[in-house]
């Protein structure tokens, strides 16, 4: 999170895509982690970005998602983030690799 909002002008400005892990938050008593999930996506959704869960199958998958929400599976805790102007070149990108 701190890393996200230390990008914040550049993120703005540029658009970029941006790949990164975010470990699951396993409970709702897990309050500080569940927080800090939930001012990620609040700050995603001022940058007009989606969120994409990447399922590491094969073929390799993007699922959209609105919120990453609570879970306890270790293996979906990777994401592609990217601005929402981005999104057909990104669907369209995923669906020629498969």
């Amino acid at each position: 999170m701190d890393v996200l909002l230390g990008l914040n002008e550049w993120v703005h400005n540029f658009h970029p895509l941006i790949l990164l892990e975010i470990l699951p938050v396993y409970s709702r008593e897990n309050r500080s982690r569940l927080q800090r999930q939930e001012k990620i996506e609040k700050m995603l959704r001022d940058w007009n970005y989606k969120i994409a869960r990447i399922r590491k199958e094969t073929p390799l998958q993007l699922d959209l998602i609105d919120e990453i929400g609570v879970h306890s599976d270790i293996a979906n805790c990777d994401y592609l983030l990217y601005h929402g102007s981005s999104h057909d070149l990104i669907s369209n990108l995923f669906k020629a690799l498969n």
